[in-house]
């Protein structure tokens, strides 16, 4: 009976507000809403593009400036806090364009694969990272014990990370000329490799870095060429593919250099410029390759180099300063290719390095054939990060095509500002760090690069050597494309 009578109630009060065709009108003819109020607000004086003067509109970089996955209850909820807030807003006009400006991050690279256990650090959240995990500006990447790392960056260069390794990707700047990365090695073994616009010789040998084959990235593998290959091939011609030394690696050579043409067509106008640091020890240069290593409270070690092996000339123009720490030190030297350096711990003494050349030859061995890690790189490169290249376009449209903020158009001269801003930020930042590290940090008896740090990925190197001209593999050129993606997605992880 209570239901009853209550739908009975329900329905008077729906009739009773209920309006008929009578009503709207009267309403719209004088400008009343149903609740009562008026529909005009020009006594408001409110121009909605003086409120959010803001009228760029980068890809993928949310307009709502709420981040509800840091609002506090009691802070958001709290008149006093409010009404400080709406002061300091309306005491800038331009609040809205600097908050979004310091609050978005542009993408810095790319995961292609990590052995063993991997971890993104953005702020406070820890994730674990795998093949095509996205870094941002500001995050580190950690790479645990016996665990190894490669990474696409955004302008083409590769970073491949050691074991117990930990590197900050600072941020990305992309003008009309440059692409300007700052990359920081906390601790750890980093191999840092510009992209260069020369082909690669053909090599019929096996890859260096087999611990990371194959790819999740199918069309890259060697197995993939090979399979093509064999399909092509009847009777006595398969028979010799058998026998052959490195099956698949003729037609991976020429799709990489294919690739490497292709892609230069929308890259070759842009130079890859870096500064790589550590809180010892700062590199600034490009068209280069640079081998890294420091440990808390230690020397540094670090080597340079104008060429990439497989390809028959040097990087043009291709230089790296060494920058020394202190507040006021502006000293400065130019490094000398295929030379090893030892920067002391407090980064003011720089001397050649002899010792400890036979550890880190071994790990530089690791890249001196990777047409897999190459054209990989190169298949990123056109897929994801093309359009930063394109950069015949104004700063608005270039920031709603590609989500990145375009330099020097706003003001002259803006990215060599830039770099010498940070430059002097970074000496004397690091040079109070440095401070920090020997009063608050116990070395933990780890001195320098050592066997341990990649013996993993050695091991794994020598078993998939043992594994190219097994039974196993002689099967992966015979597979459908669909048990080939089966069988690189299984052993791809």
């Amino acid at each position: 009976m209570k239901i009853i009578f209550a739908f009975l109630l329900v329905g008077l009060v729906l009739n009773a507000f209920a309006l008929d065709e009578v009503d709207k009108a009267l309403m719209k003819e004088h400008g009343v809403t149903p609740a009562g109020g008026s529909t005009d607000d020009s006594s408001w004086s409110i121009n909605p593009a003086e409120l959010d003067r803001d009228d760029v509109v980068f890809k993928n970089r949310p307009r709502n400036m709420i981040r509800w996955n840091k609002v506090k209850s009691e802070e958001w909820l709290d008149l006093s806090t409010w009404m400080k807030h709406r002061a300091i807003k309306d005491s800038d006009q331009d609040w809205t364009l600097k908050f979004r400006e310091t609050e978005y991050k542009e993408r810095i690279g790319k995961v292609l694969k990590c052995i063993g256990l991997c971890w993104q650090y953005r702020g406070v959240t820890k994730n674990p990272i795998e093949y095509n995990s996205n870094i941002y500006e500001g995050d580190e990447v950690i790479t645990e014990d016996d665990s190894a790392l490669w990474v696409v960056m955004a302008d083409g260069s590769l970073l491949r990370m050691s074991a117990k390794s930990s590197v900050s990707l600072i941020e990305i700047n992309i003008s009309k000329k440059e692409i300007f990365s700052i990359v920081k090695l906390n601790q750890g073994h980093i191999h840092y490799e510009n992209r260069n616009q020369q082909v690669f010789e053909v090599q019929d040998k096996s890859e260096t870095d087999l611990g990371f084959y194959p790819l999740e990235l199918v069309r890259a593998n060697r197995q993939y060429f090979m399979i093509q290959e064999y399909r092509k091939m009847k009777g006595k011609e398969r028979l010799v593919f058998d026998i052959a030394h490195n099956p698949g690696h003729q037609s991976q050579y020429e799709k990489l250099n294919e690739l490497i043409k292709l892609n230069n067509e929308f890259s070759e106008n842009k130079i890859n410029r870096f500064y790589i640091y550590t809180p010892n020890l700062s590199l600034s240069g490009h068209n280069a390759n640079i081998e890294l290593s420091y440990y808390i409270n230690h020397t540094a070690h670090f080597k340079y180099s104008n060429k990439i092996s497989g390809q028959s000339s040097v990087m043009e123009d291709s230089h790296v300063d060494i920058l020394f720490r202190g507040y006021n030190n502006k000293e400065s030297q130019k490094a000398v290719s295929d030379k090893w350096y030892q920067m002391s711990s407090n980064g003011l003494e720089l001397s050649e390095y002899t010792d400890g050349i036979k550890v880190f030859s071994a790990v530089e061995n690791f890249t001196k054939r990777i047409p897999t890690i190459h054209l990989a790189r190169e298949f990123l490169l056109q897929k994801m990060f093309k359009p930063i290249f394109e950069t015949d376009t104004d700063f608005k449209q270039f920031a709603s095509m590609t989500g990145y903020r375009l330099w020097d158009e706003l003001s002259e001269n803006e990215m060599e500002r830039r770099y010498q801003f940070v430059q002097r930020y970074v000496r004397r930042v690091e040079t109070t760090h440095l401070k920090m590290l020997k009063k608050y940090f116990e070395s933990d008896g780890k001195t320098q690069f050592g066997v341990e740090d990649y013996k993993r990925v050695m091991k794994r190197y020598y078993d998939g050597l043992k594994r190219l001209n097994s039974k196993e593999m002689k099967i992966v050129r015979e597979m459908s494309d669909t048990q080939y993606l089966m069988w690189a997605r299984r052993y791809g992880k």
